[in-house]
């Protein structure tokens, strides 16, 4: 139980982590310019590169400059505001990245049961054994008809039982076993 909750602390960690790191970079790449022209001049030259080494054709290399330029132009024109992060927005990140964890904690102690112990499937087994046998699902009735099983080894209809209880809970090849015993 407690590997469960140093597992589930690590991972809501983790998340966190990496919304908070998301926020600072924003904050580091405030005011700076957007690099979408940079990348198409860049995207220019290095299309004349690979024509000037004989890599592409004149005619390749005519309609991706082409296309480089028209995105060049089209970025260019475009209505580009700078990469900013308001001061005011820092605050409820690390508000939301903080809460979350604790709430997701909260709703597990509300509506779970943490204290409740974990049922073995020997009770369980046993529990199931008791109830009308029409009101148990398909894996139920394979548990309970593989202990009936390695009661009466020697029971064909046991075996053919247990066969269309593995069929019915979609598990082929213990199904495949028992038709094999019986």
């Amino acid at each position: 139980m407690i590997a469960f909750w140093v597992a589930a602390a690590l991972i809501s960690a983790v998340a966190a982590g990496l919304v908070l790191h998301a926020a600072a970079q924003a904050a580091l790449n405030a005011g700076s310019q957007d690099p979408t022209l940079a990348l198409y001049r860049r995207q220019l030259t290095e299309i004349d590169d690979l024509a000037d080494r004989g890599l592409i054709a004149p005619g390749e290399r005519k309609g991706a400059h082409a296309e480089a330029a028209r995105r060049l132009l089209h970025a260019a024109d475009a209505d580009v505001r700078p990469w900013t992060t308001d001061a005011a927005l820092r605050k409820p990140v690390l508000a939301v990245a903080a809460l979350v964890p604790l709430i997701a904690l909260g709703l597990y102690f509300w509506v779970g049961s943490p204290g409740y112990p974990d049922q073995t499937f020997r009770s369980r087994l046993a529990a199931w054994r008791a109830t009308d046998p029409a009101t148990l699902s398909a894996p139920e009735m394979a548990a309970v008809l593989q202990a009936l099983t390695v009661e009466r080894p020697r029971d064909p209809e046991g075996f053919h039982d247990l066969a269309m209880a593995h069929a019915a809970s979609d598990n082929p090849s213990g199904a495949a076993r028992a038709l094999r015993r019986a």
